[in-house]
């Protein structure tokens, strides 16, 4: 749910994503403006989806098992123009400062601060020395201004 911006996203374990207005389905109306399929973004079927977030136009996943069979990823996709922002592999792409014996992701959410600065906050259970411990660390999401209307007169 993105009370922000006014939109909610709902998927099935097929790996289809659906984004529907709050408004519309206040209205009792289930009319998907936007969709997409995980699969189509380097997600494999034998990686444990973990948690999604929805920030507009940015859906964010994560996953990755407490068992280690599979990579922690999390992934970005912009749901207006279908492009992938980013698929991290969050051990190798990442420095969480952590000696954790395993670092099982969770939750993926989007916050904002005051001046309206966006963050992932992202979730993970832990291990140490067979003791559990819960960890959150937070991503600054930087975006860039939407392109200008492309000039097509011809350049002198």
């Amino acid at each position: 749910m993105d009370f922000k911006h006014g939109y909610v996203l709902v998927g099935n374990n097929s790996g289809a994503m659906y984004i529907m207005t709050l408004d519309d389905l206040k209205n009792g109306s289930y009319n998907i403006k936007y969709s997409f399929n995980i699969f189509n973004y380097g997600y494999k079927a034998s990686q444990t989806y973990q948690s999604q977030a929805l920030d507009f136009p940015y859906v964010y996943w994560d996953s990755g098992d407490a068992d280690l069979h599979d990579n922690r990823m999390l992934y970005g996709v912009n749901v207006v123009h279908g492009g992938q922002e980013f698929a991290l592999n969050l051990m190798l792409d990442m420095d969480f400062k952590t000696a954790d014996d395993v670092m099982e992701p969770e939750t993926v959410k989007a916050i904002y601060d005051s001046a309206g600065n966006s963050t992932l906050l992202l979730t993970f259970n832990c291990w140490v020395n067979d003791s559990p411990i819960e960890r959150v660390y937070s991503i600054p999401v930087k975006t860039r201004a939407a392109a200008d209307t492309l000039n097509r007169r011809e350049v002198n």
